[in-house]
Order: C-alpha cells, then sequence, then structure tokens
C-alpha cells in the first residue's frame, strides 16, 4: 500500500501571462543507495525531460548542473553527500542557488527502509523548499522511475508561477540534436569555394539553440576574468562598458568577440565550436535547403542588413527574434543577427601551407547579409583574432 504526502510550503500566485523569460532550474542527478538495483543516470534523465515540459523552466544542463554541484560538497558528482548522516542537503543547494544566480534547484532520493522504497523529492528556490513529496513504494511494485515521474508531474501540475522580471544567464542554454547521416554540402551556384554541391555523411552531433547572448557570456568573463569583448577595428562599436554590457541588451548575440574567446567558452560551458559542415548541416536539414527555412528568399525572415538604411540603425536583436528563420531542426538565427565562428579553418593557405583564417557562416545583420550570403553554404574568412559588431558565435558537442 502506497502512503503519499505532500507538503505545500510555499504558494506563488498564478500569472495568466505567460512571460517570454523562463526560470532557471539546476536538477541534481538522483540520490540512490548502493543495495538498490537501478538505471540512475536514466532515471535522472527522464525527471529532467519530465521538468523541461514545464513552460516556465529553462533547464540546466547536466554538464553545467554537475559542474556547480560538484564544487560545494563531496557527493558523487551532486555536490552534496550521499550519505544518510548528511541533513545539509538543501542548504547546501540554496547557497549554490545563490553563488551561481539559478533559480531552482530540483532534487530526488531514493531511501530503503524496512523492506519498502521511501521517494523524496524537494523543488527549492532562494529561500528554500517550495514543495517537499514522499511517497513509499512496496518493493515488488518494482517501477520506482514511474513513481517518480508521476512525483514531478503533481509538481508541475501544482506549481504556479509569477512573471520573471529578473534576467536568467542560462535562458538560451537549449541544444538541438541533429541527427548523424548525410548531408547536401556547397553549392553550384555560389562562389568558387562553396563547389561542387555534394553529399557527405556527418556523424550526429548537437548545436545551440541560440546564439550565445551577453548574459550568457557574462557568466564566462566573470568566473575566468576573461577581457570583455572589444571592437578591435573601431572602439566605437564596443559593446561591453566597465565589464558588462546595457541591460537592454542581454539576450542580444554577444558579439566583438574572438575566435579564441568563442573556442574557450564553449569549452568552459563542455561544449565546443561547430564545424562549418555541421552547421551547414543544421541550417540545411535533411533535404539540403539553400535557407533555413527553405530554397526560396523571403524579406523579414530573417534579421539581415537593410539597404537604405544607416549602419548605425542597423542592429542585433534579441536572439529567436525571427522566428520564420528556424531551420528544419528548429535552430534561430542561423541566418542573419551575427555571423557565427566555426572550428574550421579556411581553404586558403599562407606560404607555408598554415591556414591563417577561420570560416565565419550566417550572413548577420552586418557586412552587407543578404539574399546572397544568407544562404547555408556561404561563408566569411577571418582571422582568428578579428573582431566585429556583427560577429558571434554558437556551441555544439
Amino acid at each position: 500500500m502506497k502512503k503519499i504526502c505532500l507538503i505545500l510550503l510555499i504558494i506563488v500566485v498564478f500569472n495568466s501571462q505567460l512571460y517570454a523569460q523562463k526560470y532557471s532550474l539546476i536538477v541534481s542527478d538522483i540520490i540512490v543507495p548502493s543495495g538498490i538495483s537501478l538505471d540512475s543516470l536514466k532515471v535522472t534523465y527522464s525527471i529532467r525531460e519530465e521538468l523541461a515540459t514545464n513552460d516556465y523552466f529553462s533547464v540546466l544542463s547536466r554538464n553545467i548542473s554537475n559542474s556547480m554541484l560538484m564544487g560545494n560538497g563531496n557527493g558523487n558528482g551532486n555536490g552534496i553527500s550521499y550519505s544518510k548522516k548528511n541533513k545539509n542537503r538543501i542548504d547546501i543547494l540554496r547557497d549554490i542557488l545563490i553563488a551561481n544566480n539559478v533559480d531552482f534547484a530540483f532534487i530526488a532520493e531514493i531511501e530503503e527502509k524496512s523492506g519498502s522504497y521511501i521517494l523524496n523529492a524537494s523543488l527549492l528556490n532562494h529561500e528554500g523548499p517550495i514543495f517537499y513529496y514522499t511517497e513509499n513504494i512496496e518493493p515488488e511494485e518494482k517501477n520506482i522511475e514511474g513513481a517518480l515521474i508521476n512525483i514531478v508531474k503533481r509538481i508541475n501540475e501544482l506549481l504556479n508561477l509569477n512573471e520573471n522580471d529578473n534576467i536568467n544567464p542560462y535562458e538560451f542554454d537549449e541544444m538541438v540534436y541533429i541527427p548523424g547521416g548525410k548531408a547536401i554540402i556547397g553549392s553550384f551556384n555560389g562562389d568558387p569555394d562553396e563547389a561542387p554541391q555534394r553529399e557527405v555523411v556527418i556523424p550526429g552531433f548537437y548545436i545551440d539553440k541560440y546564439e550565445v547572448t551577453n548574459a550568457q557570456y557574462e557568466r564566462f568573463v566573470k568566473a575566468t576574468g576573461r577581457k570583455q569583448p572589444v571592437n578591435v577595428v573601431n572602439s566605437e562599436y564596443t559593446v561591453w562598458k566597465d565589464g558588462t554590457y546595457p541591460q537592454e541588451l542581454a539576450y542580444h548575440p554577444v558579439v566583438n568577440v574572438t575566435w579564441y574567446d568563442a573556442k574557450e567558452y564553449c569549452e568552459w560551458v563542455g561544449k565546443r565550436l561547430p564545424t562549418a559542415l555541421e552547421w551547414e548541416k543544421a541550417a540545411r536539414g535533411p533535404y539540403g535547403n539553400i535557407y533555413p527555412w527553405g530554397n526560396e528568399y523571403f524579406d523579414g525572415y530573417a534579421n539581415l542588413f537593410m539597404k537604405g538604411v544607416s549602419y548605425e540603425k542597423q542592429k542585433t536583436v534579441p536572439v529567436g527574434t525571427y522566428t520564420k528563420s528556424k531551420s528544419y531542426y528548429g535552430v534561430y538565427d542561423l541566418a542573419g543577427n551575427v555571423w557565427e565562428w566555426t572550428d574550421t579553418s579556411a581553404p586558403t593557405k599562407d606560404k607555408n601551407g598554415r591556414s591563417l583564417r577561420k570560416i565565419a557562416k550566417g550572413g548577420g545583420w552586418g557586412f552587407n547579409g543578404n539574399k546572397y550570403s544568407a544562404r547555408a553554404s556561404y561563408g566569411l574568412y577571418f582571422t582568428p583574432d578579428y573582431t566585429s559588431n556583427c560577429l558571434g558565435f554558437r556551441c555544439a558537442k
């Protein structure tokens, strides 16, 4: 027989107007004692997927979550002790939230007591627990994963949130999986180095759904002490001042970053820069579209350079603003907003056979980003130390 106990500690007022910005959420790996046979990683990901169905939550990747949690304790990758003697798990998690400017944390634990399993789950914020849920499961029932998922569903049903008015630096960390297989690359109708159009096989990979934002990059700057982005050609176009950016640009793509900056940021978050081939497949989909949205160009589908409008009046927009720019796989701004660094070297080489430049793709709002340069097969070449206020990046893994 099951005994279910639900304790509601804090009631948050519901607002029917869903705000565009989500609340950041870290999910600790499920705590399982050694005596219980369970695929804990599989269950952890099932919990994460269920929490991600809540429209208010931006679930941080497991890599980012564990990088925060491991630095704050002696647990198995969680930053919290698995020992039952430790009574401070909630306090430790609350401190981690505050230290990392994360809104919520979820923790789930299985205990074995008198032949029964006790499932405990907590959702907390900076003040402490919002929900605490416990359930007894008899061993013969065996469906521990299902019981935990039901707990998460119950919490999702009961949780009501106001609009999030604070900047969430993890808002756009989401990645999209690009399945492996054949991809149409290049073009017969572009620049000579785009030819020939060809079919290649690319292994599956993940790519950021959005370009890296100023808010995300600021985490990197603060954690590593790296210098703020600077325009090396014209200081007038440097966006950041005194180590930060104008707050209204929090969700605009970060610009004025070198290839080295982009590479190190991606590595810092446990990712890497995409290759030019990966980037192109993510943009063209399985059918080799010319543009992310298809084979026909439409004005207004992407944030591209506008003829007749002065350069000073053209600029970036928040990532994901141009919804029609979305590719077959659901990746935004692969045409327009900013050009994006890739990890691929340009085919041109110096007299010693070394490539001096890296490929950037995407047809940003500057550099005459237009119908021609917005094609996914097109690329520009820059030296890796170059910066521009219309050049940014996204990560892959």
